[in-house]
């Protein structure tokens, strides 16, 4: 009898092993077949490698995909949106399964994005809208709205403007990027949404009266076009150290900021007197203008943490699975609201560039010695 007791829990213990490892082996073959067609190509459009922005975004972004086994193809457009159609058409035809874009132009890429559709390649909108296409799957960015906000309530604090009266008022000047950009109405209306107020009680005066976001606007978000708009704008406005007042300038980012600091300069403005100028996405050259005293803050939209993010997210689209995201409803691109993840923008100023920029590796401090 003892036997047989023997027997049977001999048998059973072999039924389990087997079960076990049939279980072990079908769930490694059903992580190994998560991406069943087994194409592991990704495209990755930049608009331009000239800002070190946009490069660094590029750079990290391969360099984290390829490290999870993907092959990718990064391509920068030099800001020439013609160039960016052909180069993602290029991705097309090379048959990657997800596309990571940056748009030149928001209102550009309808016709190759329709190719994408057709093949069923998704199709990442990176901290850029891409506009009048339902081949857009996702976009990826920050909050947009809340970083003009965060510029707007620092001159509010800098400046002392809720304790002023239109008797002691504050000039201000602002510039803004490309109309085209999806972008700029949140950058632009979240400073205006908070400082319009103090505009309507004439706390706040802009001299050239050109408030309006058609008027703000920096074609292409050129350096070169905002310095020639501010040096027009110290001439008519007779702006100076020892002439008209100039307490601050609104810059929705670094490369409208360095193009307005660089004309200030040229006018006679020292660190000493420099008016308030503000940025977005800490360029190198603009950390070191907040550590001269030419800019006064920067608002950081961590590309670490977008960067991670976006490898997440893709890394999700290439196992067949569904990525994160927590905003449904915030951004519609004239074709239908396109599923967002959205992360938190920060400020930086002089008193914290180095705990935010420095101690967290988004720069060395030879990056910041080093000429630009």
């Amino acid at each position: 009898m003892k036997k047989l007791i023997f027997i049977v829990c001999l048998l059973c213990s072999f039924t389990l092993l087997i079960a076990s490892k049939t279980d072990t082996t079908k769930s490694i073959r059903e992580k190994e077949n998560l991406n069943s067609d087994g194409n592991k190509r990704i495209g990755i459009s930049m608009p331009t490698a000239l800002l070190i922005r946009w490069r660094q975004d590029g750079i990290n972004l391969k360099s984290e995909l390829e490290n999870l086994g993907y092959e990718v193809d990064l391509a920068f457009a030099n800001n020439e949106p013609i160039t960016q159609i052909w180069q993602i058409d290029n991705m097309i035809k090379q048959n990657c399964k997800v596309l990571v874009i940056a748009p030149v132009d928001g209102y550009s890429l309808t016709g190759v994005l329709e190719k994408a559709k057709q093949r069923n390649i998704s199709v990442i909108s990176y901290d850029r809208l891409i506009m009048g296409t339902d081949a857009v799957s996702y976009y990826i960015t920050f909050d947009k709205y809340k970083a003009g906000v965060a510029q707007a309530e620092y001159l509010i604090n800098k400046l002392n403007i809720k304790r002023r009266s239109k008797k002691n008022p504050v000039y201000m000047e602002f510039f803004t990027g490309d109309i085209d950009d999806y972008n700029v109405p949140l950058f632009f209306y979240g400073a205006m949404d908070t400082l319009n107020p103090y505009i309507r009680k004439k706390i706040i005066v802009c001299p050239s009266g050109q408030t309006s976001i058609e008027s703000c606007a920096t074609y292409w978000w050129s350096t070169e076009v905002a310095y020639n708009r501010m040096k027009k704008l110290i001439i008519k406005n007779n702006y100076g150290p020892d002439k008209q007042k100039l307490d601050a300038v609104c810059c929705s980012n670094d490369s409208t900021a360095i193009g307005v600091s660089a004309a200030l300069e040229e006018a006679g403005y020292t660190p000493e007197n420099f008016p308030i100028i503000t940025g977005q996405d800490c360029d190198i050259k603009s950390i070191q203008n907040i550590i001269r005293g030419t800019q006064s803050m920067c608002i950081l939209l961590s590309t670490k943490i977008l960067n991670q993010k976006t490898v997440e997210m893709v890394d999700s689209i290439m196992n067949d699975l569904v990525p994160e995201i927590n905003n449904k409803t915030r951004y519609y691109n004239e074709a239908g609201n396109i599923q967002s993840y959205l992360c938190d923008p920060s400020v930086v100023t002089k008193d914290n560039y180095k705990e935010i920029l420095i101690d967290s590796g988004f720069y060395s401090e030879d990056d910041l010695k080093r000429a630009y």
